[in-house]
């Protein structure tokens, strides 16, 4: 990877609604009719290229999965300081309200200043549900 690029694998842009793909190298607002578009990536180039491994052992930022982020040279990349915030399990709470593999994020140290007096904890329903089930 060079030095002035991220390495990001984003192919195209998609039309939410109807599918349209537009590129993905122009400034784009929202589709020809109004909705969002949707950042799309070759993933089976980044399965090629990227091991779980290596991502493991690059820094723990967001940043480490910069082939799976729109900013393709490296001047354009922004950071605000993101960090790898804890995701905690609460197996007992998610049964007693039905929601099995319930995650609460911990934003208890963070540095940034989100932490603050009646600050609410992000919660997650567990992994992002695929078209056939929970994912794996």
């Amino acid at each position: 990877m060079s030095d002035d690029l991220t390495g990001s694998s984003l192919s195209h842009l998609e039309c939410s609604r109807t599918g349209t793909t537009y590129d993905a190298d122009v400034v784009q607002g929202v589709s020809e009719v109004g909705a969002p578009l949707l950042a799309r990536y070759d993933l089976e180039r980044v399965r090629d290229s990227v091991s779980p491994g290596d991502i493991a052992g690059r820094e723990q930022t967001l940043w480490r999965y910069r082939e799976l982020l729109p900013v393709r040279e490296t001047a354009n990349v922004v950071t605000l300081g993101e960090g790898m915030t804890p995701l905690l399990p609460l197996p007992a709470y998610g049964a007693a309200v039905g929601v099995p593999g319930l995650l609460m994020k911990d934003e208890g140290g963070c540095r940034r200043g989100r932490s603050r007096p009646g600050a609410r904890p992000s919660v997650s329903p567990g992994p992002p549900r695929s078209p056939t089930g929970w994912s794996s």
